[in-house]
C-alpha cells in the first residue's frame, strides 16, 4: 500500500497555534473521528475495535464567534450508545478544577430520561488534559478516580469516574501508560514544532492524521481566528496571572518586612524594658543608700556628733 501523502510535512518550524488550544483540539476532535477514536481508546484503555460507535453529543459551529464568558468547550461524547465521556483539555489554572471536573461529572451523569429507571442511568467518566500541574504535592501523569468506602475501599458505583492527565508529566508515564501510548499523545499536545509532531509519528501513525487536519484548521479562515482569539485569551489571561503573582509576591514581601520590624520593634521594646528595669534598680539602690546614710546621721545626731563636722 503507498505510503499516504501527507501536505502538513511541507510545514517546518514553530507551530503558529498551540496544541493544547481548546478551540482548537475541539475542531480536531469534531472534524476527525478517527483521531477521536485512537485518543478515547486510549484514555479508556480500550482496543480501538471496542469502539463500535462514538458521538459527540455537543457539537458547535466551527469558526462562529463566540465571547470568551461563553467558551465552554467541554466535549460530550455517547461512546457505544452505553457511556458518556466528558473531555476537556485545559490550559489555564484557575485554581478550581476539582470541582469543575466533578460539576462536569454530574451534568453527564444526570442522563435518565423522564420515567425511565434509575438502572438505566448509563456510566460517566470526566476526563481532563491539563497543562498544569493539578497537585504540585503529589505529581501524576495519568490518575483515575473513583467513589470509594472511606474505610475498606471498595467502590461505591463504578459509573462514576474521573480522570487527569497532566501534559508537562509525561516522563513520569507508567509502563501502562506507555503501552497504551498516552505519554506520546501528551508529547503531541505539548509539540512545539512540526518536527516534533513528525518524530512522534513513528511511535503512533495516528498522529499523522490528527497534524493533517490541524494543518488543514490554520487553511480555513474563521476557524483560525477563533483560534488565535483564545491565543489572545490565553495571554491575557497568563498577564492576569502574572500580575497578581506579582502581587501576591510584593504582599508576601512586605508582610515579611513588616514581621521583621515587627520583631525589631519588640526586641527593642524587651531592650526598654530591660533598660527600665536596670533604672529602677538603680533608683531602688539610691534610695537604699539615702536611706542608710539618714540613719547614720541620725545615729551620729543622738551620740551628740555634728554629721556636717565629720
Amino acid at each position: 500500500m503507498p505510503q499516504k501523502d501527507y501536505l502538513y510535512k511541507s510545514r517546518k518550524g514553530p507551530l503558529a497555534i498551540s496544541m493544547t488550544n481548546d478551540y482548537q483540539f475541539r475542531a480536531l476532535m469534531q472534524m476527525n473521528e478517527k483521531v477521536l477514536r485512537a485518543l478515547v481508546s486510549a484514555l479508556l484503555h480500550l482496543k480501538e475495535e471496542a469502539i463500535e460507535t462514538i458521538e459527540i453529543k455537543n457539537p458547535i459551529e466551527l469558526g462562529t464567534y463566540i465571547e470568551d464568558k461563553d467558551f465552554i468547550l467541554d466535549l460530550k461524547i455517547l461512546l457505544n450508545s452505553q457511556t458518556v465521556v466528558n473531555l476537556e483539555i485545559q490550559v489555564i489554572n484557575e485554581h478550581n478544577w476539582c470541582e469543575r471536573s466533578m460539576l462536569y461529572l454530574c451534568r453527564a451523569f444526570d442522563n435518565v430520561n423522564r420515567g425511565e429507571d434509575y438502572l438505566h442511568v448509563l456510566p460517566a467518566i470526566q476526563i481532563g488534559l491539563l497543562d498544569f500541574d493539578l497537585f504540585p504535592d503529589r505529581p501524576e501523569f495519568y490518575a483515575s478516580y473513583m467513589m470509594l468506602n472511606t474505610k475498606t475501599y471498595e467502590p461505591y458505583s463504578d459509573k462514576l469516574q474521573i480522570r487527569v492527565m497532566e501534559l508537562r508529566r509525561s516522563d513520569d508515564a507508567t509502563e501502562e501508560d506507555k503501552e497504551w501510548k498516552l505519554d506520546k499523545w501528551a508529547q503531541f499536545f505539548k509539540a512545539g514544532t512540526w518536527e516534533e509532531i513528525v518524530m512522534l509519528t513513528k511511535d503512533l501513525p495516528v498522529i499523522n492524521d490528527a497534524a493533517e487536519t490541524v494543518y488543514h484548521i490554520s487553511l480555513d479562515d474563521r476557524i483560525r481566528e477563533q483560534c488565535e482569539a483564545r491565543e489572545d485569551f490565553y495571554r491575557r489571561q497568563r498577564t492576569t496571572e502574572r500580575l497578581i503573582e506579582r502581587q501576591k509576591e510584593t504582599v508576601e514581601k512586605q508582610q515579611k518586612q513588616i514581621q521583621k520590624q515587627k520583631g525589631q520593634i519588640e526586641e527593642q521594646q524587651g531592650q526598654i524594658e530591660e533598660q527600665q528595669a536596670q533604672l529602677t534598680t538603680k533608683d531602688e539602690q539610691i534610695l537604699a543608700q539615702k536611706e542608710q546614710i539618714e540613719k547614720m546621721r541620725q545615729l551620729l545626731q543622738e551620740k551628740g556628733l555634728n554629721p556636717e563636722q565629720i
